[in-house]
């Protein structure tokens, strides 16, 4: 696991000149209309090469992918539906918690309970977004530029995203959102559907270059400039949840992806993490179909 805080020098000038425009966070898509299409990484626990036991070497360790989902069982309490239909956020200083944490809000929902996808966008997005009273956000130090040449800021794109994400179109190509697009989500309701996800692996961005072959899609855009206090981190996370979807029939279990940005404040200001953003990059081998 990295140490998102010791590596901040190292890491940071990529934050703001990276030019390949992987960094394509679903408000900023909205914004600026840099949608890319998913990467051509089709690694997955089945196809990657095996190697034989007998071949040690002092390399030996987990695969990023068994590493993760350690991590995972470790460090995210799995989700509990509430009596309002909704998982909880943990508040956590630890960002793999937290992208666990808030992949497994976004993507369980007792659709008996809630009754229209506007009110599950605008819940599970603050309890991600903002998930204490105490977290203070990246502020100003996160910027984004619209090709239009306006300037939107951290905290304005938390508080516009339900509505900014309510034009994105899940798609098992590109925008994994599914609990998020109106369509999927009246079609689980009309069903009384009631979907539980649990976080399974959960990479960071060092990680995910590592199991996707260094894919371009894991640096962020130039669009987006982080200039933030250096005791703070930003980082990105890919997650991939279990989903268990009960219709009253039995439940059926399905993988899916989930992309964030995550921001921990500075210790100063109590460290905790939420999310910022949601990409839309994610590995080929992760894409799903319903």
């Amino acid at each position: 696991m990295s140490n998102l805080q010791a590596n901040w020098k190292k890491w940071k000038p990529r934050l703001v000149a990276a030019g390949a425009g992987g960094f394509a966070a679903a408000v900023v898509v909205v914004m600026i209309g840099i949608i890319i299409g998913p990467g051509d990484t089709a690694a997955t626990n089945e196809t990657r090469p095996s190697r034989d036991s007998s071949q040690s070497t002092d390399s030996d360790k987990p695969a990023p992918e068994q590493e993760a989902e350690e991590a995972v069982q470790e460090l995210a309490a799995a989700p509990t539906l509430g009596d309002d239909g909704f998982a909880s956020m943990e508040v956590t200083t630890d960002p793999r918690v937290a992208a666990a944490s808030a992949a497994q809000v976004l993507m369980s929902a007792d659709t008996k309970k809630i009754e229209w996808v506007e009110d599950f966008r605008k819940e599970s997005l603050s309890r991600v977004m903002r998930p204490s009273s105490d977290y203070v956000g990246p502020g100003d130090g996160l910027q984004v530029k619209a090709f239009g040449g306006d300037t939107y800021y951290g905290d304005e794109l938390i508080d516009r995203a339900p509505e900014m994400l309510a034009t994105e179109k899940y798609s098992p190509d590109g925008w994994w959102w599914l609990l998020g697009d109106t369509q999927s989500f009246g079609g689980f309701a009309s069903y009384g559907a009631s979907l539980t996800s649990r976080a399974i692996e959960v990479y960071d961005q060092e990680e995910m270059e590592e199991y996707s072959g260094g894919s371009y899609w894991t640096k962020p855009s130039d669009q987006i400039t982080v200039d933030i206090d250096p005791e703070a981190s930003f980082e990105l996370y890919w997650v991939r949840v279990e989903t268990a979807t009960d219709a009253g029939e039995g439940a059926t279990t399905q993988r899916y992806p989930v992309a964030l940005a995550v921001y921990c404040d500075p210790p100063a200001d109590g460290g905790v993490c939420g999310v910022t953003s949601l990409m839309t990059r994610y590995p080929d081998g992760w894409k799903t179909s319903y």
